[in-house]
């Protein structure tokens, strides 16, 4: 009876709604700066593409984590991982989000947000989450699919991948290095315990907060490329400045006594408003 009751919940999980809404924000902000304007139908479909793409995603990424998301505590209750659910289930849920996503985008979109669209899902899932097994490499590989909605909601209006997309997919690509070292960091251990090897040995700290300092840069060199590609936007830029200062600031503060924990855990929690603000300041762009 137990199981029954938390089934809707389970499956609602297995596509991780959380990121779904962030990359959906995300290709908003680029469909809304894209110079012109989709129709309504473009505009639902461009969305709804995305985010069924990126459920998708989500639910391929837990079947194939399924066996380390169990050794790890903050994913262990994940419903593959607890066993709540079979892995069939979620590959089916997969399939079937990923169809209706490139359907939506291919048809009532056009053939090169579909196209970005199947590359982005294609590395999230296919390389990014094999990798994570294997080597570091994996987090700037998964940046790419990160990066890659904006630009699918700038193509969904214009057709093109031009320099303000090219600045977009900047700025989400940098944004997201120090946004994942912070976690990596700061849930170390369960990373490690999983065999993960996106998570640095403590020799390795040095490099890993160099990297994280340096992407930070990065990100602020890429947001202030904005006023050259954007005419106008101004509300947007000082709203992405305002989100990527606060990652960079405390990028660049000192490690507490050699917490990198600590760190590490101030670092992500503080790039958790880039995205709500990007996307904000694109919407703003679009009421005035």
């Amino acid at each position: 009876m137990q199981q029954k009751q938390t089934r809707p919940r389970d499956w609602l999980s297995l596509t991780k709604p959380g990121i779904v809404v962030s990359n959906v924000m995300t290709a908003a902000a680029g469909l809304w700066l894209a110079p012109g304007a989709a129709g309504l139908e473009t505009a639902v479909a461009a969305l709804v593409g995305t985010g069924l793409l990126v459920a998708g995603s989500g639910a391929f990424n837990q079947v194939l984590e399924r066996d380390t998301d169990a050794f790890m505590d903050r994913t262990s209750t994940r419903p593959l991982a607890a066993g709540r659910l079979e892995p069939l289930e979620g590959i089916i849920l997969g399939c079937l989000a990923v169809l209706g996503g490139l359907l939506l985008l291919g048809v009532y979109v056009n053939m090169l947000c579909a196209a970005l669209g199947a590359l982005a899902t294609g590395i999230y899932a296919f390389v990014y989450t094999p990798l994570k097994r294997r080597t570091f490499w994996a987090v700037p590989i998964g940046a790419v699919s990160g990066a890659l909605p904006p630009v699918m909601g700038w193509t969904a209006v214009t057709g093109a991948v031009d320099p303000g997309a090219l600045v977009l997919f900047s700025i989400l690509f940098w944004w997201q290095i120090p946004h994942f070292l912070g976690i990596a960091l700061y849930r170390a251990p369960d990373y490690l315990r999983a065999g993960l090897k996106i998570a640095p040995e403590s020799s390795a700290y040095p490099i890993t907060i160099f990297w994280a300092r340096l992407s930070a840069i990065l990100t602020l060199a890429s947001v202030a490329a904005l006023p050259f590609v954007l005419d106008s936007k101004w509300v947007f830029f000082a709203l992405a400045v305002v989100g990527t200062v606060g990652p960079t600031v405390a990028g660049f503060r000192r490690v507490p006594d050699g917490d990198v924990a600590a760190w590490g855990r101030k670092l992500f929690f503080s790039s958790l408003a880039t995205l709500p603000l990007l996307a904000l300041g694109a919407l703003v762009e679009v009421v005035i």
